[in-house]
């Protein structure tokens, strides 16, 4: 599973440039301009909650788009080309191949949301005039929401490898990210901030087992 990470990991890390560019460049200007253009150009003030409410559930949406476009180069390509056939043919178990891609993704994404998080942050004290962010905004999006995360990349994971059209498994996450992103406040209430990120990590290991106990055959290897 190690060497599945480490080669996840690098195939993110080398992707196109151009591809880089026309995805993460829209996805910065979305998440760190779009909520203060109002206050920037049209001179009106920000609620005082404002950063802590979006922080409270814009990451999460960075981290499901980020995931669907790593989940094309790690699942989708990969079943296109045969590659998961080969892979399979190997010692290496479905829940390996599962779970190995699923972490380093979850890597990677992990990573920029907390770049863009920490970018928007800056941008906000700089120049919206906050002055404070609530600790549990920092939790939710440095740990709660990536939990939740974690249980959508898993079950996409499992869709990708079970369906024979593997981009199937992309489109709930992208209408999840439209979703949370139109949600401007906290997603979480003080009962279920610690609840929903609890119970999405149960589910994570749930999907754990149910693909350790998968046999190879009810892997779609390719299109």
């Amino acid at each position: 599973m190690k060497a599945i990470i480490l080669k996840e990991l690098k195939l993110g890390l080398r992707m196109n440039l151009v591809l880089y560019a026309t995805f993460f460049v829209p996805l910065f200007i979305m998440y760190v301009f779009t909520p203060i253009m109002p206050a920037l150009f049209l001179e009106t003030s920000l609620p005082l909650t404002f950063l802590s409410d979006y922080l409270s559930s814009q990451p999460l949406s960075i981290m499901l788009f980020v995931y669907f476009l790593f989940m094309q180069e790690a699942f989708v390509k990969e079943k296109a080309e045969g590659n998961l056939e080969t892979v399979l043919s190997s010692p290496v178990k479905p829940v390996d191949l599962w779970l190995g891609k699923t972490i380093a993704i979850f890597a990677l994404s992990y990573a920029i949301m907390v770049l863009l998080s920490l970018v928007f942050i800056v941008v906000s004290f700089v120049f919206m005039g906050v002055t404070a962010i609530s600790l549990t905004s920092v939790l939710s999006f440095l740990v709660l929401l990536p939990l939740v995360a974690l249980f959508f990349f898993g079950l996409s994971g499992i869709l990708a490898l079970t369906l024979k059209n593997a981009n199937l498994a992309g489109l709930p996450l992208i209408l999840l990210a439209l979703l949370f992103f139109f949600l401007k406040n906290n997603i979480f209430n003080s009962l279920t901030i610690y609840v929903i990120p609890l119970l999405a990590l149960l589910g994570f290991v749930i999907q754990y087992f149910c693909v350790k106990r998968m046999y190879r055959g009810r892997i779609v290897l390719s299109f």
